[in-house]
């Protein structure tokens, strides 16, 4: 009816969303084709979810959020469903350095507690770089890696936007 005009499920719209990404796995020994398919069904699901919902009445910077993280999740679901990410990954598990990305990660968060103590950052902005740090992170862990895992690399970069977009954290240098 004329009611539906103006309604703003962006709520809902994020829940789609978060749901899917938090269902989505791409760090694990125990990666196989049916992962790979699952992960890429849960991407693909999202516009079942999405369906229907009505977001003409949600102010124009929400509007800018929800199209943000639609453009985003795209690039996500195009490199979790592309069928050469699973030999990507799994040869990403077998070369992935997880010291250096330990220490670089153990780096980052000794740099954020300090940033959370002085009081300067809320502890959502704590979170983001966190989240931010560990995209960061994944590159010096991947040193030395043969050009095959550039999609894994990719894939997680794209996933690690997306999560930060559903949590409403700004992306790296932007």
């Amino acid at each position: 009816g004329a009611c539906e005009g103006k309604r703003c499920d962006s709520d809902k719209v994020y829940k789609c969303y978060k749901d899917a990404a938090y269902k989505i796995h791409l760090w694990s020994d125990r990666f196989s084709a049916g992962s790979a398919a699952q992960n890429c069904g849960w991407a693909k699901n999202v516009s079942a979810c999405t369906e229907g919902l009505i977001t003409n009445g949600c102010t124009d910077e929400v509007k800018g959020r929800i199209r943000i993280l639609e453009e985003g999740f795209e690039k996500t679901r195009t490199s979790i469903c592309d069928p050469n990410l699973l030999k990507s990954l799994l040869d990403w598990n077998e070369c992935y350095n997880q010291e250096v990305f330990e220490q670089c990660l153990d780096a980052s968060h000794h740099q954020m507690e300090e940033l959370e103590g002085s009081g300067k950052f809320s502890h959502k902005d704590v979170e983001c770089r966190m989240m931010r740090n560990q995209m960061g992170c994944m590159p010096s862990a991947a040193t030395g890696c043969p050009p095959s895992t550039s999609l894994a690399l990719e894939a997680m970069r794209n996933y690690g936007s997306t999560r930060l977009d559903i949590e409403d954290c700004p992306r790296p240098g932007g």
